[in-house]
């Protein structure tokens, strides 16, 4: 039951565009849980038995401020604020945990850009590690260039979009928009078998999982998604985390 709300950019750039300088910011952020048995104010021995939670990457125009959300009710919701001055130079960031009620603010200010800083933050026995890296671009392209993205990482996202089309009643699928839907027999295409046609799809998806992960971790990655998704849009989710796959698997980081 995790959530992570993020800025996604899609855009087609033209030569002419490209020629504009417009400067952005690429953030990257990476959530970990550290179990309750070994939390402390060190946070290299808060690292050694870090859990990942999500990663996202946001990309902003330079001025422009930024937030993620992540987490859920029951290992409590990280909230993070970016805020960045007009010259690129610097930004503070706020960041928040919330549990049962609950809440532990903090903030770090006149952090230098194209740095890296880790943030551990505590409440009810939960204690979060978040991992910020910060790069400035002469443009969006750049920017979606220099990115890439690990296994467990897409894994993780695998996972949520098997359990959001799981979750969606399969005569409203929309099978121009699945992964790899030419791949599947045409028989499994037409508007008659949908049922069929969610059992294919689902089953590409844990095969691609096995591939990311190892087989021995697809069903805790699966039973995980499917309880994060119980509180969740179905439809917004998956097209979240269905889209551009094969995309994502070219930028896997070894």
């Amino acid at each position: 039951m995790k959530m992570v709300i993020l800025l996604l950019f899609s855009c087609t750039f033209t030569f002419a565009l490209e020629a504009k300088d417009n400067e952005v910011i690429l953030i990257k952020s990476t959530i970990y849980t550290i179990p309750a048995s070994k939390n402390s104010s060190s946070i290299s021995i808060q690292s050694e038995e870090k859990q990942l939670d999500e990663a996202a990457n946001l990309i902003v125009s330079l001025g422009e401020d930024a937030s993620i959300e992540t987490g859920d009710k029951e290992s409590g919701i990280i909230n993070l604020y970016f805020k960045f001055d007009e010259t690129g130079e610097y930004f503070d960031i706020d960041y928040q945990l919330k549990s049962n009620g609950n809440q532990s603010i903090s903030k770090l200010e006149g952090n230098p850009l194209s740095s890296s800083l880790a943030i551990s933050v505590s409440i009810d026995n939960i204690t979060k590690l978040v991992n910020i890296e910060t790069e400035k671009f002469d443009n969006k392209t750049l920017a979606l260039a220099s990115q890439t993205i690990t296994r467990e990482e897409l894994a993780k996202e695998v996972s949520y979009c098997y359990a959001a089309r799981k979750y969606i009643s399969p005569k409203r699928w929309k099978v121009s928009d699945t992964y790899e839907y030419h791949k599947f027999p045409s028989k499994l295409r037409t508007r008659n078998k949908h049922i069929k046609y969610r059992i294919a799809e689902l089953q590409a998806y844990m095969v691609l999982i096995d591939y990311l992960i190892g087989s021995e971790n697809t069903y805790k990655y699966i039973n995980q998604a499917n309880l994060r998704q119980e509180d969740r849009n179905a439809a917004i989710q998956a097209k979240r985390y269905c889209s551009k796959i094969d995309e994502k698997l070219t930028l896997i980081k070894d």
